[in-house]
């Protein structure tokens, strides 16, 4: 429950200092390193994980609808 009350705060920061501005330089930069959190989060096992997905998935789509070049080895990566 936290976190969605927390992601909640951070998105309407963001959007007020968007259309309002934000009071300093440095609230600015926080905020916005915050938002970026909420949608690309820099835990490296979080985005190894995301890219082994998308290899899995892209492989998968080009295997079942072909490609000119005869298909992809991503997966194996």
């Amino acid at each position: 429950m936290w976190r969605k009350l927390q992601t909640i705060a951070i998105m309407v920061l963001e959007n007020k200092g968007w259309h309002h501005g934000y009071d300093t330089a440095e609230a600015k930069e926080t905020v916005e390193r915050w938002f970026a959190e909420l949608f690309n989060p820099s835990d490296p096992v979080w985005q190894a994980g995301v890219l082994r997905q998308h290899a899995l998935l892209l492989d998968a789509i080009l295997h079942r609808y072909g490609t000119p070049s005869g298909g992809s080895s991503l997966a194996a990566r």
